[in-house]
């Protein structure tokens, strides 16, 4: 019986032991990983040789490499003309890294690692995989999510230039209106939502842009100016979804309170119901402004809408006696009823 107990035990520690062990394997510290990304690195040259070693010096154009031979080390200089590509320690942690950004609590781990493959990797932008810039698109995402908006502007504005896909050159470029926004800097963040408007056209999945430039509108009281901007995605919008609509009707309806166009306000609010669009919760300036008969439902708004909009040519929107803030040299959709 004893010798029984004895076996049980060892079974059991055994197990205890190596389930400990696979399990450090599969989830390595900060620490760990951060010490292999300092391992050596490899480069192929041109000529199709491999050379492998520490980098003690790059300035952009010679790169001096510090290699093991035999028993001592010594460096080795290459020009950039030379190198034909460079491979990086530590790709096989990039999943945990990936893993880290879902895992609550593991936020600023997960920073300080795309940090450290940042510098790893930054110096040496002309040789970087698709991968590597797939990683540091992530890193500047994962930023802006983390109420990072400065580090994800300024990584951003390191790897643009190596971008060539317009959808994922917009993409970035709403991130940096966002970071410019959220980090307080105002005048960067009209100047580039201005930029983005003037370049494209006010479809496509986001409304960002507009629903940016109308918010600092709203905020300096320029109400006029807020309805008109705001109201650019919502007449090329259709049936499918866009982000930031819901926030481009919200600030059109509360500046057409603001210039008492109440009908008109009545009219996007019956609007957003017909269309399943929620009230924004992430504007501050439009909290507790929700219209009651918005919140009063689908029935309730109908029922307002027979009562105040008798006419069908009355709906939106009766032209104000000042210009629009944006040109609208080419008119708005018929459906606004211009």
């Amino acid at each position: 019986m004893k010798l029984f107990k004895l076996y049980k035990f060892i079974l059991l520690a055994a197990f205890i032991f190596a389930a400990r062990a696979l399990f450090g394997q599969g989830s390595p510290s900060l620490f760990e990983i951060r010490t292999d990304l300092q391992a050596p690195l490899s480069i192929q040259l041109k000529k199709g040789n491999f050379q492998t070693g520490q980098v003690v010096h790059w300035d952009g154009q010679i790169m001096r490499l510090r290699v093991d031979l035999g028993g001592g080390t010594a460096e080795m200089s290459f020009s950039v003309d030379e190198i034909s590509a460079i491979s990086f320690p530590g790709n096989k942690h990039i999943n945990t890294l990936y893993e880290w950004m879902r895992t609550p609590g593991r936020a600023e781990d997960a920073l300080e690692l795309c940090r450290a493959y940042y510098q790893q990797r930054g110096a040496y932008l002309d040789f970087l995989e698709d991968s590597d810039i797939n990683l540091f698109f992530r890193y500047a995402m994962f930023a802006l999510e983390q109420n990072e908006p400065l580090r994800a502007v300024a990584m951003i504005e390191v790897f643009r230039p190596l971008i060539s896909d317009p959808i994922r050159l917009r993409e970035l470029d709403d991130a940096i209106l966002l970071g410019f926004f959220m980090s307080g800097m105002r005048e960067e963040a009209e100047a580039q939502a201005r930029l983005i408007i003037e370049e494209s056209p006010p479809t496509g999945p986001t409304a960002m842009p507009w629903r940016i430039l109308a918010e600092l509108h709203f905020d300096a009281e320029r109400y006029e100016a807020t309805f008109w901007t705001a109201l650019q995605p919502i007449a090329y919008s259709n049936q499918m979804p866009m982000a930031e609509l819901d926030a481009c009707y919200a600030l059109a309806l509360v500046s057409a309170e603001e210039l008492r166009l109440k009908v008109d306000a009545q009219r996007l609010a019956i609007e957003m119901l017909d269309r399943n669009l929620s009230w924004p919760k992430s504007i501050p300036a439009l909290i507790d402004r929700e219209p009651k008969f918005l919140r009063l439902g689908s029935e309730a708004s109908k029922a307002i809408e027979e009562e105040n909009i008798p006419h069908a040519e009355k709906l939106l929107l009766k032209s104000l006696e000042t210009p629009a803030p944006i040109d609208l040299s080419e008119s708005l959709p018929s459906r606004l009823s211009l």
